[in-house]
């Protein structure tokens, strides 16, 4: 009965795995799991990223239709063909533009 146990660990031994497998399944099983998570999260951000731009169109359309409701393009045309005038009153002209800006349209724009 020995001799069987003894042919059997004999036999066990000549069997050893290679030394690299354990490390082989861990890469393997990583390599998963990290599939896993790009297949989960591509989608959400490629939803995320188009809902984004949905709303950055639809923001700066309200913020350039502020700006035209405001007279900010009227001061803007005025600063830029007349740059005496510019010089002369840049302060005042400063100020009135600053008036003239939708603050709330900038304010949901930028936040």
């Amino acid at each position: 009965m020995t001799k069987d146990y003894q042919y059997f660990l004999q036999a066990a031994n000549l069997a050893t795995p290679n030394p690299e497998l354990a490390v082989n399944i861990i890469n393997s099983i990583n390599r998963r799991q990290e599939q896993r998570r790009i297949r989960f999260w591509l989608p959400v951000n490629i939803v995320m990223v188009i809902a984004a731009l949905v709303i950055l169109i639809l923001d700066s359309s309200q913020l350039v239709s502020g700006f035209q409701h405001s007279g900010f393009f009227q001061y803007l045309s005025l600063l830029l063909t007349d740059y005496d005038y510019l010089i002369n009153y840049s302060q005042d002209i400063l100020y009135s533009v600053l008036e003239t800006l939708p603050v709330i349209s900038l304010v949901l724009f930028a936040g």
